[in-house]
């Protein structure tokens, strides 16, 4: 007897993903449906898009930022596609793809109390066995807060935590550092 459900590779998530107005991510084999980002984190994406965009020309001018990316950890024949929020890389595009960034360097998740426990548990460790990752960096959308994990020493990865609107944000790959309230131009209630 055949079970009633079967977990999908990542190919065959780009075969039986429904084909409607909503985005997917594909988890463990399992497709499950994304809600759609809320009002704050829209504005962290934007914000983070246009501070990434002056240093990605000055650093690194062959190279580009996307947002809503797949990754695939371990390639189409893994359980796991996720979608990153940003993800900066120096591989050529390929169209081939299906809209997975090959060889990210950089990957940007920004929190929500839905997806955290996703983000950080599941995403994080899949993320970091990625030869070509060097940094990941979370965003809270709740306050001012971040936490950028950074390949250290090119063996161990080392967490560093950021908290409030003085805080600041460097990012090594791509050259960036600035206030982490740049990040929350538009949104003042938070501290």
């Amino acid at each position: 007897m055949e079970p009633a459900w079967k977990l999908l590779s990542v190919a065959e998530f780009f075969d039986a993903c429904p084909r409607d107005r909503r985005r997917y991510q594909l988890l463990d084999g399992v497709i499950v449906a994304m809600a759609p980002p809320a009002e704050p984190h829209q504005i962290i994406q934007a914000n983070l898009l246009f501070e990434l965009g002056s240093p990605l020309r000055a650093n690194h001018p062959g190279c580009t930022l996307h947002a809503e990316a797949g990754i695939a950890p371990a390639g189409l024949a893994g359980r796991d596609h996720f979608t990153a929020d940003v993800v900066f890389t120096c591989a050529p595009a390929d169209l081939a793809s299906r809209g997975m960034v090959g060889e990210p360097l950089l990957i940007v998740e920004i929190l929500s109390p839905s997806t955290e426990r996703d983000d950080v548990f599941l995403k994080l460790p899949a993320y970091q066995r990625i030869p070509s990752v060097r940094e990941v960096l979370y965003v809270e959308s709740e306050r001012i807060a971040a936490t950028v994990h950074r390949l250290a020493g090119g063996a161990a990865w080392t967490p560093e935590e950021l908290a409030g609107p003085d805080a600041r944000l460097t990012l090594v790959t791509i050259g960036l550092d600035i206030p982490l309230a740049a990040l929350y131009r538009g949104l003042p209630a938070l501290r």
